[in-house]
């Protein structure tokens, strides 16, 4: 009978110990439900205290945090084992994420949840370390009275510090702080010599810099290789269509054709090695312009000019493409491709084309070209 006892108290004592870990782990997830799914929620104060206190203070129109405190309150997890307390709180923490991953969808949900979880799972581990340190050194009222007695029948202290472990205590002292002046003796040293090599790699780099500005006119390179470059894109188109048109026998068509032919639906304009020109196409209900989305030609949705200037890099000025056949499927989607990047001078009604008044501004934020400033449009 005395060992049933003790058994019985035992169990009644985990009970309580997982009683309380469950009311804060429940009270955590509730003022996260509060303040992530009921916004307005936020800032209200639960009583953590008890489980009545608690499913007092849930606001009334709080439905899914009532819904959530009535199905785990009861919840003990018996089942996993009577005095097996990490086993019924895991399964007690699956179930919270699993009912809470279904109550919404969602990436930014998802990820809120994950944190969550991470956080209970911090708060179940601090609760078992100090039971379990509790378990095994117990405070003065849970010794019983017989090691009392035997403590007070022992007079002597048997943590009482000598005069030797005092020497043995003085000199492991002083061994650490003469090892803790060589290290930073060594320190310093490391960070003259640093500094230093720092001095000397910055002068040649300085030297060598010069030295390239120099020889090299950077500005005028790049302006070189730009025009190079786009000549070359040039001439590698007409050489394919002549080498087309000669394996098919047709009619040989001239160097000034075959330019028109190629470049017929781009717009014209004076070639500027300063000046870099990119289509982008507008996504809808979006502020910026995506890098991806820049394209060297125009395209039935990429109908957005983006002028680029090489010597400001991080701006740039945005117009639509003036000529009429690229504007049929944007004045049919004007809330979706125009709207979002554009400010109309008059409201569109069944126009035929569409004209720049002001060119818009942006601005590069990371992989971005941010819309400071919206172009200013007509519809004729």
């Amino acid at each position: 009978m005395p060992s049933l006892a003790i058994a019985q108290s035992k169990e009644d004592k985990i009970d309580e110990i997982y009683q309380d870990i469950k009311l804060s782990l429940l009270c955590k997830t509730l003022d996260f439900v509060l303040n992530e799914a009921v916004p307005q929620a936020e800032g209200i104060g639960l009583d953590c205290q008890t489980f009545d206190g608690l499913q007092n203070s849930l606001p009334r129109d709080a439905y899914e945090a009532h819904r959530l405190f009535t199905v785990f309150r009861p919840l003990l997890y018996k089942s996993y084992g009577k005095d097996k307390l990490n086993q019924r709180l895991n399964k007690l923490l699956k179930d919270l994420e699993m009912e809470l991953r279904k109550s919404r969808k969602g990436t930014e949900w998802e990820n809120n949840v994950n944190a969550l979880m991470l956080s209970l799972k911090v708060v179940k581990n601090d609760y078992l370390r100090d039971w379990k340190e509790k378990k095994i050194n117990p405070t003065a009222k849970d010794i019983p009275k017989e090691t009392e007695i035997k403590n007070n029948t022992n007079t002597e202290n048997p943590y009482q510090i000598t005069t030797q472990m005092w020497i043995l205590i003085i000199i492991m002292f002083l061994i650490s702080l003469g090892g803790l002046g060589f290290l930073y003796k060594q320190n310093q040293e490391m960070k003259v010599m640093l500094e230093s090599q720092e001095e000397i790699l910055l002068d040649k780099y300085a030297r060598m810099d010069h030295r390239i500005d120099t020889m090299t006119p950077t500005r005028d390179y790049q302006a070189l290789l730009l025009k190079f470059n786009f000549l070359n894109e040039q001439l590698t188109a007409l050489v394919h269509e002549v080498q087309i048109l000669q394996k098919r026998n047709e009619h040989k068509m001239s160097a000034e054709e075959l330019y028109a032919k190629r470049t017929e639906h781009l717009e014209s304009y004076n070639f500027n090695p300063n000046l870099q020109i990119y289509f982008a196409k507008i996504r809808p209900n979006s502020t910026a312009f995506e890098i991806g989305d820049l394209k060297t030609e125009p395209s039935r949705d990429s109908i957005y000019k983006i002028e680029i200037n090489l010597k400001n890099p991080h701006q740039a000025v945005f117009s639509i493409l003036v000529r009429s056949e690229y504007h049929q499927v944007a004045l049919q989607h004007a809330d979706k491709m125009l709207a979002p990047a554009c400010q109309y001078a008059n409201e569109p009604y069944n126009d035929s084309r569409i004209v720049n008044i002001e060119d818009g501004i942006l601005e590069k934020k990371e992989d971005r070209w941010v819309i400071f400033k919206k172009a200013k449009i007509a519809f004729e």
